[in-house]
């Protein structure tokens, strides 16, 4: 509010310096140069994400392997849509690679989505490391790993990169179990899950 006044005594103060006849034109350049800014501010807003799109995924299983399951939140126009899924002989990485792969495809399969700036987060250091990083060296290497072993979950980690590829999320990890709200969400989809299976 203070700068709008202050904004609105610099203006009437460049005013009351113009002669009487030139009032319009000057009025009319500072009404271009408001829009202008207003328009500037609005592009902005867009570029940070204004209309970004924000997933959290959790995954786990009792036992490994066991019964899993994976729950995704996927948070975009004010709306935050639930899903998940399990299986009933799986391991922990499998489920959590699975939760980003649905959550990311969900993304991908809806057309208003298109082209918007995606935002996931995943308490899995395994598949945030994962798809940042190590994922180069085991392409570069025909899927091995730094010790020359086959890559586990090879056939999720291409699914996992191909979709990385067509829509350049934001991989970020958070801590599970902390009190992060979406990301408890994740987690009692997670464990509704594993029970239809036990």
């Amino acid at each position: 509010m203070e700068a709008k006044t202050e904004n609105r005594t610099r203006a009437e103060e460049l005013l009351a310096g113009i002669a009487e006849e030139h009032l319009p034109d000057a009025i009319a350049a500072l009404e271009r140069l408001a829009k202008k800014g207003a328009e500037k501010n609005a592009g902005t807003a867009r570029a940070s994400g204004g209309d970004a799109i924000t997933i959290y995924t959790d995954g786990g299983c009792h036992g490994n392997p066991g019964p899993g399951g994976w729950g995704a939140v996927v948070i975009a126009d004010g709306d935050a849509r639930q899903i998940s899924g399990g299986e009933e002989k799986t391991t922990n990485n499998r489920m959590e690679l699975t939760a980003a792969i649905s959550a990311l495809s969900a993304v991908r399969n809806t057309e208003r989505f298109a082209g918007r700036k995606i935002d996931i987060f995943t308490d899995s250091q395994y598949v945030k490391n994962g798809i940042s990083s190590w994922i180069n060296g085991w392409k570069k290497n025909g899927w091995l790993t730094s010790q020359k072993k086959p890559v586990l979950n090879k056939d999720l980690w291409q699914l996992l990169d191909e979709l990385n590829s067509a829509l350049a999320p934001s991989w970020n990890w958070v801590k599970g179990h902390a009190g992060v709200e979406f990301n408890e969400i994740c987690d009692e989809l997670c464990q509704k899950e594993i029970a239809r299976f036990e």
